[in-house]
């Protein structure tokens, strides 16, 4: 039994995962400044390190998302929207089934800094395949950045970038924001991220998802 296994670490993982990690040492998580979690075959969330939080505190994330007791046993899938949805189901359910590790790096911006991260997802076979899983840690890198505009877009009215269900749509990656009338156009608004004049919901400009996401292949490393 894994030595942070106490009230708080049950709180992070749903009964049955700590024996896919039992070859971890998960004290050591708890302290690393990544956000690492675990999904089921089913992709359901089992598992979230302590930095979870601390990362959804300093980045003004929603209640519900800093204390992770409340995602654990839903779909990962439900956090994604569009095309990204289809991209990590089909590069999850792929790595389940060839057991083979892959990594991605991914932007996912403040308003003040560019931020780019590198994803490793790691296979946690077992021998029944209904109880296997991955293992998912996202820390900081550098990588080459895509073109993008640099500077702040001077905005439009808010009225531009709401769509007709009254969101506004920001780039889950760069953080930029969808003109309603221009697909296309994606406008960096530093205030708008903190501040948004409506709610928001995210999507994936094409720059984003050209650069980032290419379909998974079998010889993806």
């Amino acid at each position: 039994m894994p030595t942070a296994f106490d009230n708080q670490f049950n709180r992070r993982i749903l009964p049955g995962f700590e024996l896919l990690l039992a070859s971890f040492d998960l004290d050591a998580f708890d302290a690393h400044r990544s956000c690492i979690y675990g999904i089921r075959s089913d992709l359901t969330l089992a598992y979230f390190n302590a930095y979870w939080s601390h990362f959804a505190l300093d980045n003004k994330a929603p209640e519900w998302i800093v204390e992770p007791q409340e995602l654990l046993g839903t779909s990962i899938l439900d956090y994604c929207q569009g095309p990204l949805q289809s991209y990590y189901e089909t590069l999850y359910r792929q790595i389940l089934h060839d057991h083979r590790r892959r990594t991605r790096d991914y932007e996912c911006s403040s308003p003040e800094v560019l931020r780019f991260f590198h994803m490793d997802i790691r296979p946690l076979p077992s021998e029944d395949v209904e109880t296997q899983g991955l293992l998912i840690i996202n820390s900081h890198s550098t990588p080459v950045q895509p073109a993008r505009r640099k500077n702040p877009t001077a905005p439009l009215s808010p009225e531009q970038y709401i769509d007709e269900h009254g969101y506004m749509i920001s780039c889950s990656n760069c953080r930029r924001f969808q003109r309603r009338h221009d697909s296309e156009a994606w406008d960096w608004i530093p205030d708008y991220i903190n501040d948004p004049p409506a709610p928001v919901s995210h999507g994936i400009c094409s720059i984003c998802l050209d650069y980032y996401y290419p379909a998974p292949s079998d010889d993806d490393e």
